[in-house]
């Protein structure tokens, strides 16, 4: 678990970031990461579980997903220039299996010219031969964890972007995988 926190304060303060979302499971991990870490001043819990926040008061920072998806976007903030070319919109992390894990910077449109070449090559060649008249939207996915990485940002963005329906698991559970695929008619 230290290691854990080491490691994630390490890419926290590496790529500058300000906001972490992370899932309530996670929740601790995450704050001792961020422990003295002054760049990090929002952490954002996706509450995957029923239990509440062990923390008889929640720290300052801490904000529930559902507040913010609720919130009334503020229309009168300037404007931000994004250079697509260069700006990064995903840094996942390598394994770390040669040395310390690097963080791959991906730009807005190396992300953008991976997922349409991706989602044209499935419409022509492999959905239009399952059915002529795939409808994306009337499917359910199972998106595969970590998000972190490459191919599970991928099918997330590709799900969002189709208007998928997505099925998530905090942890793989074989049953309930193969229980989803039966009750939802799931793709993988």
């Amino acid at each position: 678990m230290i290691l854990i926190s080491v490691e994630l304060k390490r890419q926290f303060i590496d790529s500058k970031s300000n906001i972490v979302f992370c899932s309530d499971s996670s929740l601790d991990r995450v704050i001792k990461a961020t422990k003295n870490c002054k760049n990090i001043h929002t952490i954002v819990v996706i509450q995957l579980s029923d239990r509440s926040l062990s923390y008889p008061e929640v720290p300052q920072g801490i904000i529930p997903y559902t507040s913010v998806i609720s919130t009334l976007p503020q229309l009168n903030h300037r404007s931000i220039q994004v250079d697509v070319i260069r700006d990064i919109i995903l840094l996942p992390y390598s394994s770390g299996t040669t040395g310390s894990p690097k963080g791959v910077m991906i730009s807005h449109s190396n992300l953008s010219t991976m997922l349409s070449i991706f989602m044209n090559h499935f419409d022509k060649y492999v959905f239009s031969k399952i059915t002529p008249d795939w409808d994306y939207g009337k499917e359910a996915m199972i998106l595969s964890l970590p998000f972190y990485h490459a191919y599970g940002s991928a099918i997330l963005m590709i799900s969002m972007l189709k208007g998928q329906t997505g099925i998530v698991f905090s942890h793989f559970d074989k049953t309930v995988y193969l229980r989803s695929i039966q009750d939802y008619k799931a793709s993988f």
